[in-house]
């Protein structure tokens, strides 16, 4: 079956939060199916490009190369100051961590009201993250791998 409403363009990451809500990011914007109606509603006031996607709970965080955009359907806002989103992702005590082009976002539950808490500037732009309870690992494009330990966060 076709669902009508998807933000144009190619579909470039996809996640389901905690309520059920399937997101899509694409490099017009977020979608959020509604299931209920079998549509995509396009999120509000998100109209660039989304490369990255994570759900934190019923919360949902997006990146792309203008930035970082987070919260609950309907009430996502910006984050200035990170450019350049490359990866995103969850650990299990909830921290969402953001690799970006000026180094590391760690953000904490309710993402609704967050802002970074933390940033931790790596020797060059971080690529890739990865996170466990409370430790996280960044590489950049240059083969260079940094433990970002409990201190950080």
């Amino acid at each position: 079956d076709r669902v009508k409403g998807l933000p144009p363009g190619p579909v470039r990451a996809m996640t389901v939060s905690s309520n059920g809500h399937l997101w899509l990011a694409t490099q017009s914007g977020l979608g959020r199916m509604d299931a209920a109606h079998a549509r995509f509603d396009v999120e509000p006031g998100i109209d660039h490009e989304c490369e990255v996607l994570a759900a934190v709970g019923d919360e949902i965080v997006a990146g792309g190369s203008q930035g970082i955009a987070c919260g609950r359907p309907g009430q996502l806002h910006t984050l200035a100051g990170f450019a350049g989103v490359q990866d995103i992702v969850v650990s299990d005590n909830g921290l969402a961590w953001i690799a970006c082009s000026s180094g590391i976002a760690v953000l904490r539950p309710p993402i609704a009201n967050a802002h970074p808490e933390v940033v931790v500037p790596p020797s060059g732009a971080v690529g890739r993250i990865a996170s466990g309870v409370g430790t996280g690992w960044a590489s950049s494009g240059q083969d260079l791998l940094e433990k970002i330990g409990r201190a950080h966060v």
